[in-house]
């Protein structure tokens, strides 16, 4: 029997920075977007507020670019061209501006809600535009107002998911982790 012997190191006490990277790229590299589903989760909910629904997508979270998704509204041709007030009108006469949030279990605003449909901050992005519109109506369609809701809930995953990729992130959840390495960066 032999024992043997390794100096285990906390980040903060790694001495050389080639050491320091070594254990971000090892994060880094053995890391996927965690929050994924709540953003998915938060689209599905949003659209079946506004009773329309993801049909197909590809999210590339690197490349807001790279993704790819398609909507059925479960309207008519019609519907999805409204504009302006008329939008506004049916958004209103359909109960759209009101949700029964199960977290409550109260009929609220969605105008004055926080995060209505999950209970997650993507349930925001979501529903920015959509309450810009209801302040002021515009040339938008309802078709658009879903579409540009649905992206910009995508984009918000997609810069949450750079955040964590980043030095200064990973260095963060290292050390609340309390990870421990070897000299030379590898993970012990």
């Amino acid at each position: 029997m032999r024992t043997i012997r390794t100096k285990v190191y906390q980040f903060s006490e790694l001495k050389s920075q080639q050491a320091k990277d070594a254990a971000i790229e090892w994060f880094r590299s053995d890391n996927e977007y965690h929050h994924s589903d709540e953003v998915i989760k938060t689209i599905k909910e949003g659209l079946l507020h506004f009773g329309a629904e993801l049909k197909n997508y590809s999210i590339d979270w690197d490349n807001i670019n790279g993704c790819d998704f398609s909507i059925d509204l479960g309207v008519s041709e019609e519907v999805e061209e409204l504009t302006s007030v008329r939008l506004w009108k049916y958004l209103h006469n359909n109960n759209l501006f009101t949700y029964y949030n199960k977290y409550n279990k109260k009929t609220e605003n969605l105008l004055e809600g926080s995060c209505p449909f999950t209970g997650v901050c993507f349930d925001e992005d979501f529903l920015d535009n959509i309450r810009q519109f209801v302040k002021k109506p515009d040339t938008t369609t309802f078709k658009e107002l879903l579409t540009d809701a649905v992206y910009n809930a995508i984009n918000a995953g997609c810069k949450d998911w750079e955040y964590q990729q980043s030095d200064e992130a990973i260095i963060e959840t290292i050390e609340a982790n309390e990870y421990e390495f070897k000299a030379d960066g590898t993970r012990f």
